[in-house]
């Protein structure tokens, strides 16, 4: 029951089902052989649970749900995925199971490895940071790293140590960038990015922080401006991932419909990633 019903052979041997009792159950379709170190107690389809358990002990003692299989089990919504993701250490050769994903790593501490519902399986902070760096796009990078924080599983602050501890890792400096715009000090990082892309393409250098007046008199402050030829103004709002919580939005919305009923300068909005992901299209 501890292990969703299933055991490695050494611990049904412990317990009195030696080889032969094991052969004769499997073979009655009682029993299923999962690889040739584990067995199902029961002959249905494996549920997520028995998934995870029928991964962890094929790959032995030492081992831990990694990845997005670890953020799923930690309560982590939106980002599940059919394979079970398990790391060993470096040179561990456990055998290959379908729809089990083995990462071998020279940084797999005990001290990021916890215990839920008996499952060891990396901290939030460890996968969190696993999956940006091995995931196929830097916008799935920043997006679970965003995930994790609004769904309230860890902090920046935590993150960032995780980040420090892992060294040379892929996608280190978009992992970074995004930990510091999830600490809220995107505005002025996001603002550096901007102004790099701005003259990586010619484009004219902006006027920063400029000045408006809303309905009531207030002096308000937008990001970039730039005065176009004949005089016209166009200014760009850089939105750190912290302006998609709903009281930001709403306040950035009014904030906003309150200067350009003042001031008719458009005001483009643009998330601060978009420098680092997709630079082509903001240009």
């Amino acid at each position: 029951r501890d292990q969703a019903g299933l055991l490695p052979l050494g611990q049904l041997n412990e317990h009195g089902a030696g080889p032969a009792i094991v052969k004769a159950q499997v073979a009655a379709d009682r029993w299923c052989a999962i690889g040739s170190v584990v067995v199902a107690t029961f002959a249905g389809p494996l549920l997520n649970d028995a998934k995870r358990w029928a991964a962890l002990l094929n790959a032995g003692l030492g081992s831990a749900l990694c990845g997005r299989s670890a953020l799923e089990v930690r309560g982590l919504t939106g980002w599940s995925s059919d394979t079970v993701q398990v790391i060993v250490n470096r040179g561990a050769t456990p055998e290959r199971l379908d729809g089990v994903r083995i990462h071998e790593s020279r940084r797999h501490r005990g001290s990021d490895v916890g215990v839920v519902n008996g499952l060891a399986c990396h901290s939030v902070e460890r996968a969190a940071v696993d999956v940006a760096s091995w995931c196929p796009s830097d916008r799935t990078a920043a997006g679970v790293l965003a995930a994790v924080v609004q769904q309230r599983l860890t902090s920046p602050i935590r993150l960032h140590e995780t980040l420090v501890r892992q060294g040379r890792i892929r996608r280190r400096r978009l992992i970074a960038d995004t930990i510091n715009d999830l600490a809220g000090g995107a505005q002025a990082l996001s603002e550096i990015d901007y102004g790099r892309l701005f003259e990586r393409w010619g484009l004219p250098r902006p006027t920063r922080q400029a000045i408006r007046l809303d309905q009531r008199g207030r002096r308000r402050y937008l990001d970039v401006e730039w005065t176009l030829p004949g005089g016209a103004k166009k200014a760009l709002e850089i939105d750190g991932i912290g302006h998609i919580e709903p009281n930001r939005w709403y306040a950035d919305l009014l904030r906003a419909a309150d200067i350009t009923a003042t001031d008719e300068t458009p005001i483009l909005r643009l998330p601060a990633a978009a420098a680092r992901v997709d630079e082509k299209l903001v240009v």
